[in-house]
């Protein structure tokens, strides 16, 4: 049986620049009433590891799937209506991944180590087009299809529910 993690003995791995910046970036209410990326990554965290934590690689796409909002957070002011985006927030995972990898080992050995990278950085990187599949807004078949036939599509869809579960639990608050 594997081992159940909290989210605190994970999160603290990473640096506390990374984790200070996510503390401190709002995000949009109106699709993340959880306020700061730190406690939507924590509140997704937390659905993963209730619903899937034999699925580990889920519980690090937790961690590391919007941890590039701080870098690339926009506000803006239309009549008073602020608004906040994080537009290619998700392509940052990778050099994320790339960077702090070595510090969760006991998640993959030598041997599996490349293709774990690879499927975690699958699931950060196209977790904003799973939500757009999931909402009928990506039209091209072709698109569909390359999205839906990769090998780790399934576990994109775990991920998905983690990522809106997330948001759930905090509306539940």
């Amino acid at each position: 049986m594997k081992r159940k993690y909290t989210f605190e003995e994970l999160w603290e791995r990473l640096p506390i620049g990374i984790r200070k910046s996510c503390q401190e970036c709002e995000q949009d209410p109106v699709w993340h009433p959880e306020g700061v990326v730190s406690e939507h990554i924590r509140l997704v965290f937390n659905y993963a590891n209730e619903n899937y934590f034999q699925d580990e690689i889920l519980l690090l796409a937790s961690i590391f799937h919007d941890i590039g909002k701080p870098e690339t957070q926009k506000i803006t002011n239309k009549g008073g209506n602020i608004r906040i985006s994080n537009y290619g927030h998700e392509n940052y995972a990778s050099k994320y991944i790339d960077a702090y990898i070595h510090l969760f080992p006991e998640f993959y050995t030598k041997e599996n180590k490349e293709n774990f990278i690879s499927t975690l950085k699958f699931i950060c990187q196209n977790h904003m087009k799973m939500h757009l599949l999931n909402d009928k807004k990506i039209k091209k078949k072709h698109k569909i299809e390359i999205l839906t036939n990769h090998k780790d599509f399934e576990l994109l869809e775990k991920f998905s529910h983690c990522d809106d579960g997330g948001k759930n639990m905090c509306e539940k608050l």
